[in-house]
């Protein structure tokens, strides 16, 4: 059998948790047997400098040139550059993998009509309840469902009565920090803020020696470091009747190394997220999140170290092999194929 290729389109490589996902998933087809890349516009070739295991890269245009009627793509982004290698390439199966609900409609962007038009042979979500929502909003025949996978090295973890504070990242809902940092100070518990850029090695690290983490991924809402990265353009969206991201990946990062969640799951977390697991606030709410701290800190031992467990065997799920079978039933590939 021939050598069969697996592309993945993303229109830049830069630090978010999709963009992580993504390079994981190429670094995996190629641990695999099969050749994997990840295709970018031709001003955004570069590698992921923010992961220790950066996937390799190539243009669109060298997806084109390259793919075969043998090859497989999987387009990661609604952009008007990856959709149009998408359509000019030779690839037998092209699948378009959305992270989320949220379809971008900006001049770079094909909108909506990435489902009204049939540009692809198949759809995906990294999210059930996401893929849900776009099969029935776009009267779709069939959604498949292809989970990001975590790989954490517990070792480095210390003794639960070691690890002190409160850690949260500086990215989207940066605007809540202030009143969680003032709340914090009233309680004296000490806060560290992870601000970008950063590496995500730093990221598992800190949360190892963390007794909480505190996640306010408030999705549509973008902080004012955002913004100020769309150098002041506000970025439109489709937006539905319901704010989901994709999948909350540094909240799950968390429970794998035993680290105390307290956030918001923002429709996709809740694959996993629930009240037995972790502090969940409702979406986008600073003081019901305010009051999960109280409680959190509040809590007994006993419950905690249950809630620990049950968050990290909920997480458990999201593993490599896992992943890989959601992708070869997609692909319609058997696991032995080259």
């Amino acid at each position: 059998m021939k050598n069969k290729k697996i592309f993945f389109t993303l229109p830049h490589n830069n630090p978010s948790g999709g963009v992580k996902v993504v390079n994981e998933f190429v670094n995996l087809c190629r641990e695999k047997g099969y050749e994997s890349f990840l295709c970018l516009p031709s001003d955004e070739v570069k590698l992921a400098t923010f992961l220790n295991n950066s996937a390799p890269v190539k243009s669109l245009y060298e997806m084109i040139k390259l793919s075969t009627s043998e090859d497989y793509i999987i387009c990661c982004w609604q952009s008007k550059d990856e959709v149009h290698a998408v359509k000019k390439s030779k690839a037998k199966l092209k699948v378009l993998w959305q992270h989320g609900i949220l379809i971008p409609n900006t001049n770079k962007d094909v909108g909506d009509l990435i489902y009204k038009e049939k540009i692809f042979n198949k759809y995906a979500n990294v999210s059930h309840s996401c893929g849900i929502y776009i099969k029935n909003k776009y009267n779709l025949d069939k959604m498949h469902t292809i989970n990001p996978f975590f790989e954490i090295n517990r070792k480095e973890i210390i003794k639960e009565n070691e690890r002190n504070g409160f850690l949260i990242l500086a990215r989207r809902g940066s605007e809540y920090i202030p009143k969680i940092k003032n709340e914090l100070k009233n309680l004296n518990q000490s806060l560290t803020i992870l601000y970008e850029p950063y590496k995500n090695n730093h990221f598992i690290n800190l949360l190892k020696i963390h007794k909480y983490f505190i996640s306010i991924d408030n999705g549509l809402n973008y902080s004012l470091s955002w913004k100020e990265k769309l150098k002041g353009k506000k970025l439109n969206w489709i937006k539905h009747d319901k704010n989901y991201l994709g999948f909350p990946v540094p909240p799950l990062e968390a429970a794998l190394t035993k680290t105390i969640v307290i956030g918001f799951a923002m429709g996709g977390g809740l694959e996993w997220m629930n009240s037995e697991c972790l502090f969940l606030a409702k979406d986008n709410d600073i003081n019901d999140l305010i009051q999960q701290i109280h409680k959190a800190i509040m809590t007994d031992k006993l419950t905690i170290s249950s809630m620990q467990e049950e968050a990290c065997r909920k997480a458990e799920f999201f593993n490599k092999e896992n992943s890989w079978k959601q992708l070869i039933n997609i692909l319609e590939i058997k696991d032995n194929d080259k």
